[in-house]
C-alpha cells in the first residue's frame, strides 16, 4: 500500500522539539479533538516500538495538515512516499513501521 507521510530527518512533525516556535499554531489546534484525534484513539490501538503514523492518500495528509503547509515546508518537513504494510487503520490516519518499508519518493508539501 502506498503511505503518505510528513516527515524532516525521520521524525513527524508532532515528535521534532526543535520545531514548537514556528509550529505552536498547529500543534495547538491540533491538541486531539475530533478532527485531530491521536492515534490511539484513531486507530483504536496503542503505538508499538517503530511505529509511525501516515496517512492512506495525499488528500488526507492535505486535509489533516490544512492551513499548516506553508509553515511545515518552510521548517524543513516534506511528505515521504512508502510501499509499506499498515499496523493498523483509523477514520484519518494509518500506522505503519517506516524502518520496513520502501521509501519510493520525497514531495514538497502543496
Amino acid at each position: 500500500m502506498i503511505v503518505y507521510r510528513v516527515e524532516k530527518n525521520g521524525e513527524g512533525p508532532y515528535r521534532c522539539n526543535d520545531e514548537r516556535g514556528s509550529l505552536q499554531d498547529m500543534y495547538n489546534e491540533h491538541n486531539g479533538g475530533s478532527k485531530h484525534p491521536v492515534p490511539w484513539f484513531d486507530c483504536d490501538k496503542d503505538m508499538e516500538e517503530g511505529e509511525v503514523c501516515g496517512f492512506a492518500s495525499m488528500d488526507l495528509l492535505s486535509q489533516w495538515f490544512r492551513g499548516h503547509t506553508k509553515a511545515l515546508h518552510k521548517s524543513g518537513f516534506r511528505v515521504r512516499v512508502y510501499e509499506a504494510e499498515p499496523t493498523a487503520e483509523g477514520t484519518y490516519q494509518l500506522l505503519f513501521k517506516d524502518k520496513e518499508s520502501t521509501l519510493i519518493k520525497t514531495l514538497r508539501l502543496r
